[in-house]
């Protein structure tokens, strides 16, 4: 397994931890190259070897939070299928999470600009910058880029300093 990705409630029950730190580094020794404990709206906790990351929720009013999880993972696997660090990687993840939350119904996936922009707005000091190179279609969301729903021949992502 290469991810692993529970909820709180979840990665508390697995382990019998309290601690978020002590839960994925336990997760880990399980055996998944990446552990990433969502916490809703508090905040995601991505780990992977020794490095571990806690990344903020977004500020967002939430209508409906189905497919949250699906969004994050969307992100997430967006991102670190691209080489991203985790930081980066979360960031993304959580934005496209949060995108899901603002709408109706598990399928309201964001777009990249729209997740790009919640992104930036929020963490002004942590800005995301995408260099795409040709063949992106930026009318896909994150998710159908995933599934090779666009014709994506390549992206990066960084945070800028």
């Amino acid at each position: 397994m290469d991810v692993l990705k529970p909820y709180k409630a979840a990665a508390r029950e697995i382990t019998g931890w309290t601690s978020y730190e002590k839960i994925a580094t336990k997760l880990l020794s399980l055996g998944p190259k990446v552990v990433a404990v969502t916490m809703g709206s508090e905040r995601s906790l991505l780990a992977r070897g020794g490095e571990m990351k806690h990344v903020p929720a977004f500020q967002i009013k939430v209508v409906d939070s189905n497919g949250a999880g699906d969004a994050f993972m969307g992100g997430l696997s967006f991102g670190l299928l691209r080489g991203w660090d985790l930081q980066t990687a979360g960031l993304f993840a959580n934005a496209c999470a949060a995108i899901c939350c603002s709408r109706v119904g598990a399928r309201a996936m964001g777009y990249l600009e729209e997740v790009t922009s919640l992104a930036n707005r929020q963490r002004p000091g942590q800005r995301l910058r995408f260099t795409v190179r040709h063949g992106f279609s930026s009318g896909r969301s994150a998710l159908s880029l995933l599934r090779g729903g666009g014709r994506e021949i390549g992206s990066t992502c960084r945070l800028l300093p």
